[in-house]
């Protein structure tokens, strides 16, 4: 009977590690909570998975209190253009305009996209096109405010019709 008997030291140390252990669990379930919340949706989880990289890279897109993104100048020319809801969401993100709408000339009227490093980017309406590889355009976020002024082709991605939205996916 003496060798079942647990001594003051074994006891303490059980119960430290009980709790060492709960702790674990319970910093796992909080994070994963925290994972979950910022996934969204079943639906949202699954455009992700599908490959629809611009799209869970749109999702993540920082939101002000004032309801614009933090880079804005996708959502203003969104809601210059008229569209709203998740078609809308997914233009804040400036280089999805290149994915989501058709080809198109460099001409008045058309939207251009430029490159801003790795994975930033602009888009603004043209307004006009010169003869020295400039072009004149109206966007937003543009020194943190609407402007329409001249700027270099350089960085330019693409050019699109924004009238002509893409319903196949990508």
């Amino acid at each position: 009977m003496v060798g079942l008997a647990m001594t003051d030291r074994s006891l303490t140390f059980t119960w430290l590690a009980a709790l060492i252990a709960v702790g674990i669990i319970i910093n796992l379930f909080v994070i994963i909570a925290a994972k979950a919340d910022t996934l969204g949706s079943p639906h949202d989880m699954v455009q992700a998975h599908a490959g629809y990289d611009a799209y869970a890279r749109a999702r993540t897109t920082k939101v002000r209190s004032t309801g614009r993104p933090r880079a804005w100048c996708g959502w203003w020319l969104a809601n210059r253009f008229g569209f709203a809801g998740s078609k809308a969401r997914k233009l804040w993100l400036a280089r999805n305009w290149a994915v989501l709408f058709p080809r198109a000339p460099l001409a008045p009227g058309n939207v251009a996209v430029f490159s801003r490093g790795r994975r930033g980017g602009h888009v603004g309406e043209i307004i006009a096109v010169h003869n020295n590889r400039t072009i004149t355009m109206i966007s937003g976020n543009d020194g943190g405010a609407v402007r329409t002024r001249p700027r270099s082709l350089r960085g330019l991605i693409a050019v699109v019709n924004p009238r002509g939205w893409r319903t196949a996916s990508r």
